[in-house]
């Protein structure tokens, strides 16, 4: 947020709506700092033996996360750890209300399964 908010102060042209573009600019951001690192990281796997699992019954959630397509996975940060409105997601995602509520309920039925929940409960306490 940071960088966003300083490339905000050094744009020289106006800005209609200052929030969804520090939110746009952030996330393109994450993203290309997501790149990044998942570059060094292919790159130290060819170097050296793979990570060991980690073990336990605990609920992985951001493996989980990394495994949904990325425009679910982008509705779902925005929604549940930013808490935007479905509108101000199509803003920033550049789409209709419709698809971000059907990226929604996508990502939730593959969070479902592969968490091992019960994807009609699962959508019912969303709607909650």
């Amino acid at each position: 947020m940071q960088e966003a908010l300083l490339r905000a102060w050094e744009r020289t042209g106006p800005i209609e709506r200052l929030d969804a573009w520090i939110v746009t600019v952030a996330l393109n951001i994450s993203r290309s700092g997501l790149r990044r690192a998942r570059a060094e990281r292919r790159a130290r796997a060819r170097l050296s033996d793979p990570p060991a699992e980690v073990g336990g019954d605990g609920v992985d959630l951001s493996r989980a996360l990394n495994r949904l397509p990325h425009r679910q996975r982008e509705a779902v940060v925005l929604r549940y750890l930013l808490e935007n409105t479905t509108a101000e997601i199509a803003e920033v995602m550049g789409t209709t209300e419709g698809t971000v509520k059907s990226q929604l309920f996508k990502a939730r039925a593959h969070l479902a399964k592969d968490l091992s929940l019960d994807p009609d409960e699962e959508t019912e306490n969303a709607d909650a």
